[in-house]
């Protein structure tokens, strides 16, 4: 693993060594000043947690949905999940 070259911005991915909790042995962290972690028992499956987080902030969800209020996270939903999911009538109601 230290002899892989990573490319520029794809974040760091090290070994946390045999004293690591149990299925956390492996960090991918993303690039950038305090970026978040990802943690898992092999390298390629803390990287694939990474890049689904990544995937998914792309799509548009929130970072912090599981810290929002309901009066936050209520725009949100209303916008991505019932309109797309709805007839327009049912929405205007």
């Amino acid at each position: 693993m230290p002899d892989e070259k990573r490319a520029r911005g794809e974040g760091t991915v090290r070994d946390r060594g045999p004293e690591a909790p149990p299925g956390s042995r492996f960090e991918a962290r993303m690039p950038g000043r305090g970026g978040k972690s990802f943690y898992g028992p092999t390298p390629e499956i803390a990287v694939d947690r990474r890049e689904k987080y990544k995937e998914r902030l792309r799509g548009g969800i929130p970072e912090n949905v599981t810290k929002a209020t309901i009066a936050e996270y209520m725009p949100f939903w209303l916008e991505n999940t019932v309109r797309v999911n709805v007839r327009p009538a049912t929405y205007q109601h």
